[in-house]
């Protein structure tokens, strides 16, 4: 993996110390600057798998500042970046989620079956949360 942010002094890299920053403040329910920490890990990786990390936590966050077009948007872009990492279903599941929060079932519906078609065999347990998110 080519990262192209810096390490800090005990070895992390300075992506990780952010996440962390992000992880923490959002559990002191900050979410506001808990966003602010996941959007500067999305403007400086390199990573991929970071970067799905970091837009799942923002979409997080949108979603509990009640800014569901955004969380959307994030949902869409971790599926985008999901490209390159195939067994990835956290976009599909965020996604679902929110268009579920925002009245759109349908939608939502085929959503988390697009992601049962696109979620490889071998991550038969995300598979199996994508296929009873729907049913309630």
């Amino acid at each position: 993996m080519d990262r192209k942010i810096d390490q800090i002094n005990d070895g992390k890299l300075a992506e990780d110390v952010i996440l962390e920053r992000g992880f923490r403040r959002f559990s002191e329910l900050n979410y506001a600057l808990a966003k602010e920490a996941f959007t500067d890990v999305i403007e400086k990786t390199s990573c991929n798998e970071i970067l799905l990390k970091a837009f799942d936590c923002r979409a997080a966050c949108y979603e509990k500042l009640l800014d569901l077009s955004r969380a959307l948007q994030d949902s869409k872009a971790m599926i985008r970046t999901k490209q390159s990492l195939p067994t990835h279903p956290k976009g599909y599941l965020r996604a679902g989620k929110i268009l579920y929060l925002q009245n759109q079932k349908d939608v939502a519906l085929k959503i988390y079956k697009r992601g049962l078609d696109k979620v490889k065999v071998d991550a038969d347990q995300e598979r199996l949360v994508m296929r009873y998110s729907f049913v309630q």
